[in-house]
């Protein structure tokens, strides 16, 4: 009797077993799947291929040629630079005669292509700047009448001994200058030739205290100061 008792209970809860699995593996009620809810797409398979390689950047390569060719440029600069410096401190240690006679060996080289004008212009302004810095006259302030006038009122001025060359040269320049008269071949030479005898010969009776010229170079004979052509 015993032994079917327990065979006869054992049968009820094998009957029953179903139902309990289903009450333990059923979702809890707050998490039930709601039937509206979209239906989650099947997980795929990851069947992608191999990846690209992955390039790693490579800093760019520094360009020596540019940065060579900018410190050549930077240094060609400094070189120009401290010629022109030496350039100029060069002309501030020249005396008033060597400035003069460099100026108008500069203005020499263009004087067949230089209009009457300028040339006068040019040549004449290196004449009034020696006489200020050998004679401390303010020449290049005056006018050519205003300069002789001062002149003539000024017995002991060592530019006495060279009034006439002095009045004959200006008013050829100022005939070019403000009357459009015009120089040949011969009277621009003459014109630059008197110019260059005048700075030379007046450099040597400059007064105390101004500053010693050079020993100029042999002067070839006399030339007469230019005579202007009649205007046409």
């Amino acid at each position: 009797m015993k032994h079917r008792a327990r065979h006869s209970a054992f049968l009820q809860v094998v009957a029953r077993l179903p139902v309990i699995l289903a009450l333990f593996l059923s979702p809890p009620a707050g998490l039930a799947q709601d039937p509206n809810a979209p239906s989650q797409p099947p997980v795929e398979e990851d069947i992608r291929g191999p990846r690209e390689a992955i390039a790693i950047p490579v800093p760019a390569k520094t360009r020596w040629d540019l940065r060579l060719g900018a410190a050549a440029a930077l240094a060609v600069m400094a070189g120009l630079f401290w010629q022109q410096k030496n350039r100029r401190a060069a002309v501030l240690r020249q005396s008033p005669l060597e400035q003069a006679r460099e100026a108008l060996r500069r203005i020499d080289a263009d004087r067949t292509t230089l209009p009457a004008g300028d040339l006068a212009e040019r040549t004449a302004g290196v004449v009034r700047h020696f006489i200020a810095a050998n004679f401390g006259i303010a020449a290049p302030q005056r006018t050519t009448e205003e300069f002789f006038t001062w002149l003539a009122h000024t017995k002991d001025s060592p530019l006495q001994v060279h009034t006439d060359v002095l009045q004959a040269f200006l008013k050829s320049c100022d005939m070019a200058k403000f009357a459009g008269a015009e120089f040949d071949g011969v009277e621009r030479f003459a014109l630059l030739e008197t110019a260059n005898r005048f700075v030379q010969t007046a450099a040597y009776i400059a007064p105390p205290g101004a500053a010693s010229a050079p020993v100029p170079s042999p002067v070839p004979p006399s030339v007469p100061p230019a005579v202007p052509s009649p205007t046409p």
